[in-house]
């Protein structure tokens, strides 16, 4: 027993020696396709659609 409460203490100290992450979120709709790829195609989509838009 007395060993099972050392190994959780140091488990514990372990632990808490480890700093928190904040992991950024890249797919937030979990299509599988990365967001800022989809905002990038979405981008270019927009500028070829005014462009388009512009040559009439």
């Amino acid at each position: 027993m007395y060993q099972m409460v050392q190994q959780k203490s140091r488990l514990t100290n372990t632990l808490d020696g480890i700093d928190s992450v904040s992991l950024e979120v890249n797919d937030k709709d979990s299509n599988g396709i990365l967001d800022t790829v989809q905002l990038t195609e979405a981008e270019q989509a927009i500028e070829a659609a005014e462009e388009a838009k512009s040559c009439r």
